[in-house]
């Protein structure tokens, strides 16, 4: 139904069209439209054959719509011509287009543009088809649909036809043959009767063998839905391509016209007339006519913006959908006779129904309408004619007889024009390309920011002489657009009351109800002083306003009306800005001491109590304020100069608060009355020496071991000039406490490390006989990092002994303890021995280590070793590259490696060719695995350009800072 209503639609305003032209409406008249012929044979498969859409007793008819039904199984849609019922030629203004081809069926349709009406018998349309299966069919007619000049429908009834399958020709009757003369039967010699033979059993007669059911006949394949092409916007550039000055080679092309049509409708063909609106164009650059036969047809048209010269072009944007699907345009060279350049139905999309983009170099034809003399009186405008030479009405037209469009051949030099005024081709070129708007960017929100605002009176001297005194300002920050004033408007009854008396209530109310921030400035701002203020600021009150009063004025203030905060960005800004003073409109400047408050010097008697009346200006709106101007008896010394006042806007970051003090690590030792053996757990912010120790304990002596010379030396507490050394960590102190007790140690990780000693191996402590070895022992872990519902499991390998223990991780605590153990109580651990202990998941993978610890003989002491492992610490001892996943794949693919050390991080993908088709730049990574898909690395399939590549064998190469090695992967569309 909507389809039938804008082919209707469609049709009528064709007629509004012939309306608007100047047809008078006629009456109305019963008609025919039938198929003719009636019926007819099927020709051969291939062969053309042609039917005339005809109508009989039609009256006033001057425009036609119809669609034409087929079987497309047996015949198939070629073209439609114009039939001779509509008056006119389409080269002279009649509209005939082909409004829609579907499979099995033709729109047509036709009207006559100010060539009169159809009356009587005749056809409105001829179409061709062509032969696909020979079989019986009919062409029916439906929506048929007949006008008046006033686009009044008519009536009328319609009539199909039927093709039908030629029948054999009969053979011809065969001569008929005589009958034998019968001959005479001789009388024959009696014949003995047979023997009687016995009946043999007859042969039983095998039953036929089953005929099989035929095979079922496929059912055709369904004939696919037509593509209907999506809406779209194109962009369009029609570069004008002649070098040189205009009418010097170079060509000035006319405004152009653009339009999208409907397929199959074109404004030209090369070797037919020119009709009436091309030619407008090619002889005046006039797209009036070419404009109203767009809009007739229901087109998009856009006119180019102004003349485009040698080397310039003009871009327009035009819409495409499925009934508007080719593109025409049509342009003047406007130093020329009748020469354009045109585009005639040029499809927009191709078969699958996708915009196209395209470029093309166009040619420039000659219209045929004018006769091209090469004179240049016969020309707009050549150069280098005079005035004598070219007379005013010099350029008539004088129309070629039965001229017709064709190539232009240029200026060809027999008349009076310059060779110089010759164009090269191609003349322009056309760029189609579809256009996709870039998408609207994601608003910026700006976040809450408190803002210093700083207003400082720029007025110098004396109150009232020359130096001005502002009211309490009042600051707001607002929701951005909206403005507190404006210069030509009048003020609003806030502002007044703030102008005239420096009363801030009405515009804090005004904040108020409006959500805003408002801050008012404490007290009066003197000549030179400076107010600030702090207010917050936010997406929604964004802008900035302040106003206020030179007190000793009748109505004048300064202010700022909608200052934005934020940038672009949302970034908060930083402004300083001069500002002015400005009149409120409100009040007469009369300049008379007693219409102004307190100015200096007036005496009591000049300026009584109550003397200030307000007296309203008529029609007053703000505007700069003029200053004092010296006509009333106020002093010149009461003037003030321009800037007034200065503001400074920044954003306010506060001090970062103080680093608060380190809270450093204790650590408490129980020491027993007498003596002890100690190490300083902890290193002190002020490094120990054995008299602080001493002093810190209550200890009488301080004892070490001297490693180097194998000999004890002490420090005695009050001795003097005793022996005092630094107390290192990781050392042991022999101390002697006789009150004992607990003592409490501070600071942080000890750093020392052992001191180079002049020999080749640095002195050991006297040997300790402690246990060396264990029969069993435990090896313990505190996981960090773990995921939910994951297996982990523990791994510890004795590097000496190749002994291994794993333990699984319970969920409970996370804590996870492995054991090795000899009930014989031999030893399976000894100091010195190297562990390596991992983790691993659920496949295998380490997730955590391997970390290598020794074991030492504090630890053979208690038993255990304690490792701290987080999941996801892993310490590879190899750089990997592995196997991509999955593989072969389409179109992504995820690509694992592992690092044993920290490094830049690149994977080339190359082609079988060698040729490089991508680089992944992973930047720097640290030591680990990175073999999941959260983790490895990731190729969608695309090359540097953006562009999904072909199935086939790719290379990728994996490169650190001291590595590099290849695989193979395989892309399977």
């Amino acid at each position: 139904m909507n389809n039938q209503l804008f082919k209707r639609n469609f049709l009528f305003s064709l007629m509004a069209v012939v309306m608007c032209l100047g047809l008078a409406a006629m009456s109305y008249g019963a008609a025919t439209v039938s198929v003719d012929p009636a019926t007819m044979d099927s020709p051969e498969v291939g062969e053309q054959f042609t039917v005339n859409i005809n109508i009989a007793g039609g009256k006033s008819v001057a425009g036609f719509q119809a669609q034409v039904n087929y079987d497309s199984t047996a015949i198939s849609y070629v073209s439609v011509a114009k039939g001779d019922y509509i008056p006119g030629d389409p080269a002279a203004g009649t509209f005939f287009p082909l409004f829609q081809q579907g499979d099995s069926h033709v729109v047509i349709g036709g009207t006559a543009i100010n060539a009169g009406t159809g009356e009587g018998d005749g056809t409105l349309a001829t179409l061709t088809f062509e032969v696909v299966e020979v079989k019986a069919s009919s062409i029916s007619l439906s929506d048929v649909t007949l006008s008046d000049a006033a686009a009044n429908e008519l009536e009328f009834t319609s009539a199909d036809g039927a093709i039908t399958v030629p029948a054999p020709e009969p053979d011809p009757d065969p001569e008929p043959t005589p009958d034998p003369e019968p001959e005479p039967d001789p009388d024959p010699e009696p014949t003995p009767d047979p023997e009687p033979t016995p009946d043999p059993d007859p042969e039983p007669t095998p039953d036929p063998e089953p005929t099989p059911d035929p095979e079922p006949t496929p059912d055709p394949e369904p004939t696919p839905d037509p593509v209907v092409p999506e809406p779209q916007v194109f962009k369009i550039t029609l570069t004008n391509l002649t070098t040189g000055n205009p009418g010097m080679g170079g060509q000035i092309f006319s405004p152009p016209i653009f339009a999208t049509h409907l397929g199959g409708v074109k404004i030209y063909e090369v070797g037919q007339p020119a009709n009436a609106a091309l030619v407008a164009l090619a002889e005046g650059g006039d797209v009036s006519g070419l404009a109203a036969l767009a809009a007739a047809a229901g087109a998009n048209s856009v006119v180019g913006d102004g003349m485009v010269f040698p080397g310039a072009s003009v871009t327009i944007m035009i819409e495409a959908n499925s009934m508007n699907s080719a593109l025409s345009l049509a342009t003047m060279l406007v130093s020329t006779n009748d020469a354009f350049i045109g585009v005639a139905d040029l499809a927009l999309y191709d078969e699958a129904g996708m915009p196209i983009s395209t470029t093309l170099e166009l040619r420039s034809y000659d219209a045929g309408s004018e006769e091209n003399t090469e004179l240049g009186t016969d020309i707009p405008g050549p150069v280098g004619l005079s005035a004598d030479e070219d007379p005013a009405g010099s350029n008539a037209r004088v129309p070629t007889e039965g001229g017709v469009i064709a190539p232009h051949p240029g200026i060809m030099g027999v008349g009076d024009v310059a060779a110089s005024f010759a164009w090269t081709e191609p003349t322009a070129m056309l760029s189609v390309e579809p256009y996709v708007p870039e998408p609207d960017p994601e608003p910026v929100v700006p976040e809450p920011q408190v803002f210093k605002i700083t207003l400082t009176n720029l007025t110098e001297g004396e109150p009232g002489m020359g130096g001005q005194i502002f009211s309490p300002p009042i600051f707001a920050t607002h929701l951005g657009g909206v403005k507190i004033y404006e210069v030509g408007e009048p003020a609003n009854a806030a502002l007044v009351a703030l102008a005239e008396g420096g009363d801030v209530s009405g515009l804090a109310a005004l904040a108020a109800a409006a959500g805003a921030n408002s801050v008012v400035g404490e007290g009066m701002v003197l000549p030179g002083a400076s107010v600030s203020i702090m207010i917050s600021a936010d997406a929604m009150n964004s802008a900035l306003s302040l106003a206020t009063m030179l007190v000793s004025t009748n109505d004048a203030f300064i202010g700022v009306a909608d200052l934005a905060l934020y940038d672009e960005a949302g970034m908060p800004v930083t402004v300083t800005r001069e500002l002015r003073s400005y009149d409120a409109g409100s009040e007469q400047n009369t300049e008379r001491g007693t219409d102004i408050p307190g100015p200096v010097g007036l005496p009591p008697e000049e300026d009584p109590e109550g003397s200030n009346a307000r007296v309203p200006t008529e029609g007053g709106v703000i505007t700069p304020h003029p200053g004092i101007m010296l006509v009333g008896d106020v002093t010149a010394a009461f003037q003030w100069t321009e800037p007034t006042a200065m503001l400074t806007v920044e954003p306010y970051v506060p001090e970062p608060d103080p680093e608060p003090e380190p809270v450093l690590p204790t650590y408490d030792v129980k020491l027993v009355s007498g003596l002890n053996m100690i190490s300083v757990p902890l290193m002190p912010t002020e490094p120990y020496t054995a008299q602080t120790l001493a002093d810190m304990l209550g200890s009488t002596v301080v004892i070490k071991l001297d490693a180097y010379s194998q000999t004890f030396v002490g420090y005695v507490a009050g001795a003097e000039g005793g022996y005092d050394f630094a107390i290192e960590g990781g050392k042991g102190y022999i101390v002697n406490t006789p009150e004992g007790g607990t003592v409490t140690f501070s600071g942080t990780a000890w750093s020392n490390e052992p001191a180079e000693m002049e020999s080749e191996e640095a002195a050991a402590a006297p040997k300790i006989n402690t246990a060396q070895s264990a029969w069993a022992f435990v090896i313990t872990s505190d996981l960090q990092g773990q995921e939910s519902g994951a297996s982990y499991t523990m791994v510890a390998k004795n590097l000496r002994t190749g002994v291994v223990t794993t333990e699984k991780v319970t969920e409970d605590n996370g804590r996870v303890t492995g054991v090795w153990a000899d009930l014989s109580r031999k030893s399976v651990v000894e100091a010195g021995d190297k562990v390596e202990i991992s983790l691993v998941d659920e496949n295998g993978t380490v997730v955590s280590g391997p970390f290598e610890r020794t074991v030492q003989t504090s630890d053979i002491n208690s038993a255990f070793l304690s490792v701290n492992m987080r999941v996801g610490d892993v310490r590879p001892k190899d750089t990997i590259l592995g196997q991509n996943f999955p593989n072969p794949f389409n179109p992504e693919t995820w690509i694992p490696y592992q690092l044993s050390r920290d490094s830049n991080v690149t994977i080339d993908i190359h082609g079988a060719s060698g040729s490089l088709v991508r680089t992944l730049k992973l930047g720097h990574k640290s030591i680990g695995a990175y073999m999941t898909p959260s983790s490895a690395a990731y190729w969608d399939g695309k090359n540097s350009a953006g562009e999904s590549v072909a199935s086939g064998i790719y290379f990728y190469t994996l490169k650190t800072d001291d590595f590099s090695t290849t695989r193979k992967m395989v892309i399977l569309k």
